[in-house]
């Protein structure tokens, strides 16, 4: 698990397209991939813009470690609907799947699953149809923001694919029907860098963290409604929601929210002072900030607590009651 940093590592506000403020606390990295059959949906996704990140064609090496590790060898689609598509590949050593997932910015994503595995008890409650890969299952399945749509095959003998998407089942069809051996796709280059979403709203954001993201209805006098933008940074399996007011960098009103999944560790809460919420027990402490816009402007305020899995960092450059409110405004 990569480890939390203190509440005193320095804040840098610069221009991207929009203001971003980077994490204090970064989130820690997951230990297991978990099925996107198991996570919440993360459609929607066609309403964010894929910053632009470096990729790099597959290597036959990494193809061929993975295929050992799965025991199959992997196919992928030629058909991907979508501009810009990036592509994340996965194995979970747990479960021994393979997952790809394509996140486009002109489509909703998809996730191509791959494992060994018995088709008649992964068809189960789906419908039987007649397909170029001979016989396939389609149907829908439950999640926590609507239905997706799935399709399962067997690609070869024993070895299951299953598609899950809010694309159509025209679309998936499309794609399942293009999955061949030696199709070349590209992936995201494996770095430190993040992969950020920009452009959501409440309801994509909700459907790529896995839990409800809202607005605060209460902000700072100096914040006005119509600046106030989401992004969603995602590094290999972990999501963070930030939610910041793109006006900061001319007017100095410095403000963001982060929701990430986790829980309050020391790392999270050194140097600061505990406070009381509607939601429980908080900390307040201030975040250094270096600002090549508002040089005058040398820290932030900061309140930190965590509710139901979930921990919640606000910065904003207001006073201590106004952060209160801002927290506050959430749970009403």
């Amino acid at each position: 698990m990569k480890k939390k940093t203190n509440m005193n590592k320095q804040v840098t506000a610069f221009v991207l397209g929009a203001l971003l403020i980077t994490s204090i606390a970064p989130t820690s990295t997951a230990t297991d991939w978990k099925s996107p059959s198991a996570q919440a949906s993360a459609s929607s996704a066609n309403q964010a813009q894929l910053s632009q990140q470096p990729i790099s064609s597959i290597t036959q090496d990494k193809v061929t470690a993975i295929s050992k590790k799965g025991g199959f060898e992997l196919h992928f689609p030629s058909y991907i609907p979508g501009d810009k598509t990036s592509i994340n590949l996965n194995f979970s050593e747990k479960t021994k799947h393979v997952v790809a997932s394509f996140f486009s910015q002109a489509a909703a994503p998809f996730y191509l699953e791959m494992w060994n595995g018995d088709i008649a008890a992964e068809s189960k409650g789906l419908t039987m149809i007649a397909t170029n890969k001979g016989t396939s299952y389609q149907g829908t399945q439950e999640e926590n923001f609507g239905n997706v749509n799935v399709l399962v095959w067997e690609e070869e003998k024993g070895v299951i694919y299953r598609l899950v998407s809010k694309l159509s089942q025209e679309e998936l069809l499309k794609i399942a029907e293009s999955v061949k051996k030696g199709v070349q796709i590209k992936l995201i280059e494996e770095s430190s860098e993040e992969q950020v979403l920009s452009g959501l709203n409440t309801t994509s954001a909700s459907e790529l963290f896995g839990s409800p993201i809202q607005i605060p209805s209460y902000l700072p006098s100096s914040v006005k409604q119509e600046s106030v933008a989401i992004s969603c940074s995602i590094n290999k399996s972990e999501r963070k929601i930030t939610i910041y007011d793109q006006a900061a960098a001319e007017t100095g009103s410095y403000f963001s929210l982060d929701y990430e999944k986790g829980s309050l560790t020391k790392e999270y809460t050194a140097e600061t002072k505990p406070i009381q919420l509607v939601q429980g027990t908080a900390f307040i402490g201030n975040a250094p900030l270096l600002s090549f816009t508002h040089p005058e402007i040398k820290q932030l305020p900061l309140l930190v607590w965590e509710e139901d899995g979930v921990v919640y960092t606000l910065r904003a450059n207001t006073s201590v009651e106004e952060l209160k409110k801002i927290a506050e405004s959430l749970s009403k």
